[in-house]
């Protein structure tokens, strides 16, 4: 097992770890959350109420869908290596989706468009990273590829 395989699996364990916690926190504690993203709005100056592009709500939304989507992209990498980059966002996506879904039956949360654009420039943003993240090569890939090419030209 190549050392930086180890290296990306230990940093994909890391961030799901980080991730898990968050969703831990905004289902098992909303009032919490909530507290957090009011701070945060207050830091920003913005005033109430604040336009749409200076939420920070729609920032968290945007960062955690980033975050979500190389998330996902960097797991297929690891265990699916001929998977489409492209299936890391669908992924991300469903999970957004269904976190809005599951706010309509909430007392503490509820469903929001603005969530949803949030989240959709967070995938929009993660193009670029899961792209490049798809383009990752581990040294027993490379010399895999290698070696089979010279086979077909032999």
């Amino acid at each position: 097992m190549p050392r930086a395989w180890v290296i990306w699996f230990v940093l994909w364990l890391a961030v799901g770890a980080a991730l898990g916690s968050l969703a831990v926190v905004a289902w098992g504690a909303p009032l919490t959350l909530r507290g957090w993203v009011e701070s945060l709005q207050a830091s920003y100056g913005a005033g109430r109420p604040p336009a749409l592009l200076l939420r920070a709500d729609l920032h968290l939304h945007a960062l955690t869908a980033l975050i979500l989507a190389c998330w996902f992209a960097l797991g297929l990498r690891l265990f699916l290596p001929r998977g489409l980059p492209w299936t890391a966002l669908a992924l991300a996506a469903m999970v957004a989706g269904a976190d809005e879904l599951a706010q309509i039956g909430s007392a503490e949360r509820s469903f929001e468009w603005s969530d949803q654009i949030g989240d959709a420039i967070g995938l929009a943003l993660a193009l670029l990273p899961a792209w490049l993240i798809a383009r990752i090569r581990f040294a027993a890939q490379s010399t895999t590829a290698s070696s089979s090419a010279n086979k077909t030209r032999s």
